[in-house]
């Protein structure tokens, strides 16, 4: 039986090269219209009407071909959705532009306007003369420095990158998400090797384990600056540290850069992280899960150098426990669950893209699904869903795909299951329940933090994230504690503070 046509489904197949991300953002936007405000939905006709009052020219054909995909809506429309819809300013706009940019399919973006003297002194303005610019601010404050010719000058322009860039490090959400995109945007312009220099004196500060978005960021231009500052954190004695290498290295992969002069500086790194910690389980499977993303030109002089190979480890078959189609139903039941909360009916869409979240190995269809769940107002109910998942689902890969996920996702709701998640001995379920407490104003007693903060590396430098996050009295304790071996990372939360939330 054929679907109704208000159920948008991306037709491209899951094994597939490309998604359609026209249909994906116009599930973001339909989904908002359907939920309405309120309580109530608006009808194609009154979101026409909304936008017109908001002044942004719109008709109900208009409206329609934003929701279907047919019509590419431009930025200054989602942020006219955003503002009718009474969402938070940049939390459609900036996961649109994201996914758009992922996936090479940026043109509404451009062309923009030429900037005059005013517009750009409101823009530097609204960042520069704020204490506490919001997201949106920094991101209008991007588009406009690229379209000044030829450029602002360095000197102006690399403490404000700076800056961002600590800001970013230390958001969630919607203020995450609209820095994240600033920064891309000069990473991928004119002002790319100005970002990659501060990004590298990011890396390079004391007490600084806040890396992985970095490292992400700088592989926005896979290049071999990116390559460069990133291979050396492989070989790191802190684990955060061969994460956020293993992260970024993955991306830069995963854009199909193949050239072996660019991949030359990985070599040695590899090598001599594999020879050292190739029989530490954790360090051991980042190791692994990079040399599954590496090209073939690029293993193969690391292959000539190893005393023992790097494992394949096979998949299990779709129709096995926990393959394919296993994973399929649960992200279709979790899906129809979160749907049926919402009063809005099935939802496919909803159901790939939580597949795409969790186990998606290609980077850029796990983090643009999870960003559109995220902006999504299936968030909520998805996070409840998926904290149950992570506490009690029977396959390990589940839970810890489900922990991941509400890492990003998690809000208040989850509080009371995640608390009972820190309990758990696996180290990725431990981490979601912190970063979700961290980012939705959950509160940990000195005691449980302190507990927390005992437990073996990774985790007791993410517990002293939390610290740092919540401004939680216990980091001035442990800053001026001179025998705590996590003292100078609480010096860089002291320096750089806690949450960005706006």
């Amino acid at each position: 039986m054929a679907r109704s046509p208000d159920i948008l489904e991306d037709p491209t197949p899951l094994d597939g090269a490309h998604v359609d991300v026209r249909v994906r953002i116009a599930w973001l936007l339909r989904s908002w219209r359907t939920l309405g405000m309120d309580g109530k939905a608006v009808s194609v006709t009154e979101m026409a009407g909304l936008l017109k009052e908001h002044g942004t020219p719109a008709s109900p054909p208009s409206v329609s071909g934003w929701e279907t995909g047919r019509v590419a809506p431009s930025p200054a429309v989602v942020e006219a959705y955003e503002a009718v819809l009474e969402l938070e300013p940049g939390s459609l706009r900036s996961v649109v532009d994201l996914v758009r940019r992922r996936f090479g399919d940026d043109g509404p973006r451009s062309p923009a306007p030429p900037v005059d003297l005013a517009d750009l002194d409101d823009a530097v303005d609204r960042v520069v003369a704020t204490p506490a610019p919001p997201g949106l601010a920094w991101l209008h404050f991007s588009e406009a420095v690229l379209e000044v010719r030829p450029g602002l000058p360095r000197a102006f322009l690399r403490p404000l990158v700076a800056r961002l860039l600590s800001e970013m490090s230390r958001s969630a959400a919607t203020a995450y998400t609209t820095r994240y995109e600033a920064l891309a945007l000069l990473r991928c312009s004119a002002y790319a090797d100005l970002v990659a220099d501060a990004i590298g004196d990011f890396f390079d500060e004391p007490g600084n384990l806040l890396l992985g978005d970095a490292a992400r960021l700088l592989s926005e231009r896979p290049d071999g600056r990116a390559v460069l500052i990133l291979a050396p954190q492989l070989t790191s004695a802190e684990f955060l540290r061969l994460r956020a290498g293993v992260v970024g290295l993955e991306h830069v992969a995963t854009t199909g850069e193949e050239s072996v002069s660019v991949w030359g500086p990985v070599v040695g790194p590899f090598v001599r992280a594999w020879e050292r910690d190739g029989n530490d389980p954790e360090r051991r499977q980042q190791l692994v899960e990079l040399w599954r993303a590496l090209p073939e030109g690029a293993r193969d002089p690391i292959a000539e150098r190893l005393s023992s190979p790097v494992p394949d480890v096979p998949e299990p078959a779709a129709s096995e426990p926990g393959g394919l189609e296993d994973q399929l139903a649960f992200c279709g039941h979790t899906a129809g669950r979160a749907a049926e909360a919402l009063g809005l009916p099935d939802q496919p869409l909803l159901a790939r893209l939580l597949f795409e979240a969790l186990f998606e190995e290609r980077d850029a269809r796990r983090v643009t699904s999870s960003l559109l769940l995220m902006a999504s107002p299936f968030r909520g109910h998805l996070a409840v869903e998926l904290a149950a998942a992570a506490r009690d689902h029977d396959d390990a890969r589940v839970r810890r795909a489900t922990a991941t996920l509400i890492l990003l996702i998690g809000r208040e709701e989850t509080h009371e299951t995640v608390r009972g998640l820190l309990d758990s001995e696996d180290v990725v379920v431990v981490t979601g329940a912190l970063f979700v407490l961290m980012h939705s104003g959950g509160q940990l007693g000195s005691d449980r933090l302190e507990s927390l903060i005992r437990l073996p590396e990774p985790l007791d430098r993410r517990a002293l994230f939390y610290a740092g996050m919540t401004a939680h009295p216990m980091l001035d304790r442990i800053a001026a504690d001179h025998g705590q071996p996590l003292r100078q990372l609480a010096r860089w939360w002291q320096r750089h503070g806690s949450a960005v939330t706006t």
